[in-house]
């Protein structure tokens, strides 16, 4: 009986595009309720990233993603990029959640936020290591997730306040990766090229 529920919970998740994985870490109460709260429909993982990208054999730290994947390979996924730095998409996700059920949209916790690994400690012999938590890394994460849930198809991105930031260094980084590009925030200064010499 148990073994043929098994069976059934696995077709049901295998078959319907839903994919969830086990936490590379552990997770705190809070990280567990979120992900027990996210839709049955929902896909989430984990992709395993280089902290430092000029260093792909270096430090290992996991980027978490989460959403509904095209039910249909015609439609296009939208990828939240969200405000921060710093911040998880936690609050977005609730917020669209509730009003874009017909859209196949994906959320990332950027590097150090969220269910994602978290900023290295506070340290002195840190902070070098901060670096590599700002949007060109947050790119590379993006296109990671990217690759991993849909191969070669394109999607569309868009950038909220830092997200806009991000979005902008995407289109420079992975023209050939997009579809379009919505933003608001920053993404609409006169002279956005300046705001990335910063993050």
């Amino acid at each position: 009986m148990v073994k043929g529920i098994c069976y059934t919970l696995f077709f049901l998740l295998t078959f319907s595009g839903v994919s969830r994985e086990k936490a590379p870490f552990q997770l705190t109460f809070e990280q567990q309720e979120f992900i027990q709260s996210l839709p049955q429909d929902y896909t989430y993982g984990w992709v395993k990233v280089p902290e430092d990208y000029s260093k792909p054999e270096g430090r290992q730290i996991h980027v978490f993603y989460y959403g509904v994947k095209p039910s249909v390979k015609k439609s296009v996924p939208v990828l939240m990029l969200n405000g921060g730095p710093g911040d998880g998409t936690h609050g977005y996700y609730k917020k669209f959640s509730q009003s874009v059920d017909s859209i196949s949209i994906i959320f990332m916790d950027q590097r150090g936020a969220g269910l994602s690994t978290r900023y290295p400690e506070l340290k002195e012999e840190n902070v070098i290591r901060y670096k590599h938590y700002l949007s060109e890394a947050i790119v590379r994460d993006a296109e990671a997730i990217r690759k991993k849930l849909f191969n070669k198809q394109k999607w569309i991105a868009l950038g909220h306040s830092f997200g806009s930031l991000i979005a902008h260094r995407y289109v420079a980084m992975y023209p050939n990766s997009l579809h379009s590009v919505h933003v608001h925030g920053w993404g609409l200064f006169p002279n956005p090229e300046e705001i990335p010499k910063a993050c």
